[in-house]
Parts: structure tokens; sequence; C-alpha cells
């Protein structure tokens, strides 16, 4: 019997723990600044959105070509990944019935030479590839598409490498 009370006794606590855990969680969550997120209203807007963002990563990337020593192994690598993507989101659009993209050569504007820049013009693209992904509807799109956004993710963490590489 007594065994049994300390285990209860320890339950409570746990529990009491637990509880206090939460309710911490729950204030840090209500004091944290807000997070919002794009709710596409459409698959057009959303694939448009995707294009401009993917033609962005295309310039800071053309940009680096001539700007870093090592550049010109990866940039041409990284082109072809995002020119694959677009190939697939050119399929989705015939699929849905939506009109071509923007080619992303006709593109113009400057853009920086950074990794950084690179860095955040590809988190941009990952996020939108993420928060699109609900409005398309069809199990085959999606899955298509974030097999893309996993692309992205990776060439994303190449970046971080070279940032680092150049760091030492």
């Amino acid at each position: 019997m007594a065994r049994d009370l300390t285990e209860a006794g320890s339950r409570r606590d746990l529990l009491a723990r637990a509880a206090a855990l939460l309710a911490g969680a729950g204030l840090a969550t209500a004091t944290s600044p807000a997070v919002s997120a794009k709710d596409y209203t459409s698959r057009r807007e959303a694939l448009d959105e995707i294009d401009r963002l993917a033609a962005a990563c295309g310039m800071r990337l053309g940009a680096l070509r001539g700007a870093r020593p090592g550049a010109g192994v990866l940039v041409p690598r990284f082109l072809k990944a995002l020119d694959r993507h677009r190939a697939t989101r050119e399929d989705v659009r015939r699929s849905f019935g939506l009109p071509s993209g923007v080619d992303p050569a006709s593109q113009v504007g400057e853009a920086v030479a950074d990794l950084p820049g690179l860095r955040q013009a590809l988190d941009d693209l990952m996020i939108a590839y993420a928060e699109s992904l609900p409005i398309y509807g069809e199990s085959n799109v999606v899955s298509r598409l974030a097999i893309d956004m996993v692309e992205v993710s990776r060439l994303r963490t190449v970046i971080d490498l070279w940032a680092v590489a150049e760091a030492e």
C-alpha cells in the first residue's frame, strides 16, 4: 500500500510538472512574435510566385558565377536544377489548364553576388513551395512539387557549406 502511494505521489508530481511545462510553453507562444504564412487564393497565383522567386534565385546565381571562385562548378548545376523545377511547374500548369509561366530568362534585374542573399532567396523559394502545397488539392501534384522543394533545401545546404568554407 505504501508503494502505491509513493507511485501515486510520483505520478502527481510528474503530472504537475507536465502541466507547468505546458502552461509555460503556452505563455511563451503567446508572447512570441506572430509568424504569418501566405495563403494562396489560386493555383496560378502560387505557381506565379514560385516562378518569380525561382527567377530571383537564378539572377543571384548568375551574379555569383562571375564574382566567386569555384562558382563555375556549382552555378550551372544549380541552374539546371531550377530549370527542371520550372519544367515540373509547367507540367502542373498544363494539368490544371493554366497558362504558361513567365520565362525566368526574361526576368532581368540587379542581383548582388553574395551567399547570404542567395541563401535568403532559396529560403524564400522553399517557403513558397511549402505554403503553396495545400492549394493544389491533388496528391500527385503535391508530391512532385514537394520533391522540388526538398531539392531547393539541399541547394540551400550547399550554400551554407560554401559560406562556412569561405569564412574559414
